[in-house]
């Protein structure tokens, strides 16, 4: 693990909508990623990766339906309830936080950072063994672009590859943190 960098949990969330303002959305597509800074290749990394089933999907715009067509099909056909899904993600938070030493885990994820926690919030997902010191990542970036680029600028800047699926994201969330802080070390 990296004296610089203690472990996290990469988290990305498929919704209905992500306005939390006047609209509850719904989850479709769960990724999280347990990342304990070691140096080990994604494929080893601690993961959990669900599909969410709901009675009636209600979307916030028909933008959205669009773009999350394939999440929502996938939690019809191999979903799980949502209550189901918290019960599977309290017990993977759990089994992270034992091997964080029993601390409370930071989240980073691809979305604004205050989009999540407020998607975390009304869904109430993510509600034990986490603190809410969130990552960052295109801020991490900052230097070597001259501003705050979106992961896809990252993505082809550093060669790695983004795919768009819930768990690829979330990994790529992993790939791009471990990049920049290793390179830091000069690892």
């Amino acid at each position: 693990m990296s004296q610089n960098f203690r472990p996290y949990l990469s988290v990305d969330l498929e919704t209905t909508g992500l306005n939390t303002d006047n609209f509850d959305p719904q989850l479709l597509e769960v990724a999280i990623v347990f990342d304990d800074m070691g140096y080990c290749n994604l494929e080893e990394q601690k993961t959990l990766h669900l599909y969410i089933k709901h009675e009636e999907v209600v979307w916030q715009n028909e933008e959205v339906e669009k773009l999350n067509k394939l999440s929502a099909f996938a939690a019809q056909k191999d979903g799980i309830p949502l209550e189901e899904a918290k019960i599977l993600i309290d017990q993977f938070v759990e089994e992270c936080v034992k091997l964080n030493d029993g601390y409370d885990l930071s989240i980073a994820a691809k979305n604004a950072n205050a989009l999540v926690k407020n998607i975390i919030d009304k869904t109430q997902i993510l509600q034990k063994g986490i603190s809410y010191r969130n990552i960052d990542v295109p801020t991490m970036y900052y230097l070597d672009f001259g501003y705050v680029p979106s992961f896809q600028q990252i993505a082809k800047r550093t060669g790695m590859e983004h795919r768009g699926t819930c768990l690829h994201d979330a990994l790529f969330i992993v790939q791009a943190i471990q990049r920049k802080v290793f390179a830091q070390l000069g690892v």
